[in-house]
């Protein structure tokens, strides 16, 4: 290592010495061959006067390249050649000249030879529920069970560890009949067992295959059932509106989130009470509890998903309001997490909302809904309207003088002058909800109205399948003026779906607005994908998506 203190030892003796690497004497071109419709880079090496390579040590210097090229060229601004014939030739020179003046020279013929796919030093391969490229951080995934859906995703790299820009990539299955894969690398698995997936990849017109195992394993059924409380205490308050909602979450044989689809359930009572129901579009166990008897209620879930029926048992504690007692206040909001998914169950005249009040608790038991004075939503720094999509700048966004605040994050209905139904959402994520009250709080014998606050958050999921997409090419097929255009040649839809605009990495610009010249390079951060869904009645609903893409392509 150039400039490195070494210290050797031998039998009692000691040295130490500085290394230096040896000056570079000579000067070789190393490439005798150019691929055949694509640019080739001029590599070389330095050697010292012992003939030791010291390409690394050199650091500085000028270097000048020039060439007699038959049917080809040699780029100017990049220093690389291009050769279209095989068989041609090209007598390359390059000169560098040294930091102190030392020129050294060097001429190659180099011949032209059929076009070769660049085969990867190492590959990435994993399964995701998503169509999304993933980052490949996390370990990679080679099953599918029967029943779900999965997409395949492959990188390659060279020996420096670069990603090789492969201009297509197709998927194929090596049994159709135990697991089906589109081109475009979508699983449909039919039959347990190991099956092959194949990628093939394609670089000018040359392809190179990757194979990988993959083990489609048995359908997926439900295990476990667990409530989010089993014990849950409330009051017998006479108030219409008053419930509690205990959302029900399944796990699969395999130790994962199952769907509870389709599924049916059904609550008992050990005195044939009637306080809990369980409500399928929510996953969940509805209490009400008005004007009931204190005590305590065992009940016994019976939850049915596939044929397959599991058990769990809770306990509702229900308690008198106390005539005397501690007043306090919390947020309660009837959905605390909500699925903006839509389907054929989603009846446009009563779409999912969330509602907000104020409760009022004496001695710990729950009283009654009480009127607050404003209301603030808020998701990270941003702060939002009552729809939860519009971004607002007032301190107190949301006033009200009632008991309730309707939140609307899901809007299915005519927008402008479009001529059809669309579904607008709020983004995911968690949602603080915070409301302002007045307090009456005793101050050496004087009772004063305070101004007090209470929080409580909300979380907007949304399990709703987002639209397939898969890359054409990385290049456009004709000169376009706009990064939009580009996505639009490059990126393939499924049949309804459309591509309505993109964002490029480093502009704060629609891609329709982004310009670009023929040759340009332009990576596509997001494309929105306008989709259609089939909610109650058949109706046609359209759905925008922002989906990331984060690829490079190239206009021609």
């Amino acid at each position: 290592m150039d400039g490195k203190v070494y210290n050797v030892t031998c039998a009692g003796y000691e040295k130490e010495f500085t290394a230096s690497a040896g000056k570079p004497a000579k000067l070789t071109i190393t490439t005798t061959s150019a691929q055949a419709g694509k640019y080739t880079t001029i590599e070389y090496a330095f050697h010292d006067a012992k003939n030791i390579d010291v390409t690394e040590t050199v650091k500085s210097g000028t270097f000048r390249y020039s060439a007699n090229v038959t049917n080809g060229l040699l780029d100017q601004q990049t220093n690389k050649l291009f050769m279209t014939t095989i068989g041609s030739i090209a007598n390359v020179t390059l000169e560098y000249t040294a930091v102190d003046g030392t020129r050294l020279t060097d001429t190659k013929t180099i011949v032209c030879v059929e076009q070769k796919a660049e085969e990867a030093a190492d590959s990435k391969f994993t399964l995701t529920k998503s169509v999304q490229t993933p980052t490949f951080q996390d370990a990679e995934v080679r099953e599918v069970a029967i029943g779900d859906t999965m997409y395949a995703h492959f990188a390659a790299f060279n020996k420096n560890g670069t990603a090789i820009a492969y201009d297509s990539l197709t998927y194929s299955s090596s049994d159709p009949d135990s697991l089906i894969v589109s081109a475009e690398g979508k699983l449909t698995p039919i039959k347990a067992g190991n099956v092959t997936i194949v990628v093939t990849a394609v670089q000018g017109s040359i392809p190179v295959t990757y194979s990988y195992d993959v083990t489609v394993k048995a359908g997926r059924y439900l295990a476990t059932i667990q409530m989010k409380e089993t014990a849950i205490a409330m009051s017998n308050a006479d108030v219409a509106e008053y419930q509690k909602i205990i959302p029900v979450t399944a796990m699969d044989q395999y130790g994962e989130q199952l769907a509870l689809t389709n599924a049916t359930g059904t609550v008992t009572e050990s005195y044939g009470r009637t306080i809990a129901r369980y409500e399928p579009s929510l996953n969940s166990i509805v209490v009400t509890t008005q004007r009931a008897a204190a005590g305590i209620y065992n009940c016994i879930l019976s939850l049915t998903s596939n044929g397959v029926t599991l058990k769990q048992n809770f306990t509702v504690i229900v308690s008198a309001v106390p005539t005397n007692g501690v007043l306090t206040y919390q947020v309660e909001v009837s959905h605390p997490v909500l699925d903006l998914a839509i389907n054929e169950n989603t009846d446009m005249s009563n779409v999912p909302k969330i509602t907000v009040r104020l409760a009022e608790y004496c001695g710990g038991v729950f009283k009654q809904y009480v009127l607050f004075e404003s209301a603030q939503i808020q998701k990270g720094n941003a702060k939002y309207a009552a729809d939860m999509r519009m971004v607002i700048t007032s301190e107190s966004a949301i006033t009200s003088n009632s008991k309730t605040l309707e939140l609307n994050p899901i809007y299915i209905g005519p927008v402008g002058d479009n001529g059809g139904i669309f579904c607008r959402k709020a983004e995911k994520g968690v949602y603080a909800v915070t409301l302002k009250y007045k307090q009456q709080v005793s101050y050496m014998g004087t009772w004063k109205n305070e101004d007090k606050t209470v929080t409580a958050n909300i979380e907007l999921t949304d399990t709703q399948g987002i639209p397939d997409y898969s890359i054409r090419s990385l290049t456009t097929s004709t000169s376009v003026q706009t990064a939009y255009q580009m996505a639009l040649d490059c990126i393939q839809l499924a049949k309804d779906d459309q591509i309505i605009d993109c964002t490029v990495t480093g502009s704060n610009k629609l891609g329709s607005s982004v310009l670009v010249n023929s040759g340009e390079q332009i990576n596509i951060s997001t494309i929105t994908i306008r989709s259609i869904a089939t909610i109650k009645n058949q109706q046609k609903v359209y759905v925008d998506y922002m989906i990331p893409v984060g690829r490079t392509f190239t206009n021609r």
